[in-house]
């Protein structure tokens, strides 16, 4: 296996197939895929109540894997490369805030991953989805809440960037040394024209996808390592309109785009509800 980060690629035998991979490999050492909030503040108690840390392991926010959102009593939307190992986390995290007080936490085990069918499993992680079923339900209340799906007519990039969104996250703070957040982090971010953040990344975006940055503060506010999955709502809402896929470098780092990359909830509402009706899909 090649390890890059947190992602686990493996060797495939076949020279189309490794082709493939030399591909993706180039690509992923361009950008320096990172995921996390820099230069954010701490969000307050409930204040993000569908945020969830995905744990790895032993049931400890040190083995805080990815962010997720809580979208039904029983079910969590976060990344799909999250869900690429059977085997990576078994533990659900509602209600977290300060990790060193756990008052208000609900934990469960998880017993269903349900990833995207379409997607793409190498850069540039296009439908990077996976619902999460959890064993169990989640008690409402001031610090465990479902999030609102974002109508599939909001495109929050049709009118060509310029809306504000809040990303919120547990992961590292700083590119350099990346130490996990101890409460849960916020930070304003601008949504960026289609076109613009494309020549940033040499054409890679779908439309599927938004850019995100910081065009506010001075761009050190947006993404670093350990919180991929994590929810992006419009600003001063609770309306879950992205999801945090990637981005080149941490914004704290002045060689780093000032972009983020994040999956458009928009075109994924219908697929939501059908995994949650079925019971997966």
């Amino acid at each position: 296996m090649i390890i890059m980060g947190q992602r686990t690629i493996s060797l495939y035998q076949s020279l189309n197939e490794m082709k493939l991979l030399l591909t993706s490999l180039s690509l992923l050492l361009l950008f320096n895929v990172a995921s996390a909030i820099t230069d954010g503040t701490n969000a307050a108690p409930g204040e993000f109540p569908y945020f969830v840390s995905l744990r790895d392991g032993a049931d400890n926010w040190r083995n805080h894997w990815c962010g997720g959102t809580i979208v039904d009593e029983e079910w969590v939307i976060t990344d799909a490369w999250c869900c690429d190992d059977p085997d990576r986390f078994y533990h659900v995290a509602a209600g977290v805030n300060d990790v060193h007080n756990v008052i208000n936490e609900q934990h469960y085990d998880v017993i269903g991953k349900y990833k995207h069918p379409d997607y793409n499993a190498s850069f540039p992680w296009y439908n990077n989805l996976c619902m999460v079923h959890i064993d169990g339900n989640f008690t409402w209340n001031a610090y465990v809440q479902p999030v609102t799906l974002t109508a599939d007519s909001t495109n929050i990039d049709t009118a060509g960037g310029g809306l504000i969104v809040t990303s919120v996250g547990l992961g590292a703070t700083a590119e350099s040394p990346a130490v996990l957040a101890e409460t849960v982090q916020k930070v304003d971010l601008k949504v960026i024209d289609h076109q613009e953040c494309n020549i940033d990344y040499v054409g890679s975006i779908s439309q599927k996808q938004v850019c995100c940055g910081d065009l506010i503060d001075g761009g050190d506010k947006g993404s670093c390592y350990a919180d991929d999955g994590g929810p992006t709502v419009l600003q001063g809402t609770n309306e879950l309109v992205a999801m945090f896929v990637y981005s080149r470098g941490c914004a704290d780092n002045p060689d780093s785009s000032p972009y983020g990359i994040y999956t458009e909830m928009a075109f994924y509402g219908q697929w939501v509800n059908d995994v949650i009706a079925n019971g997966g899909l």
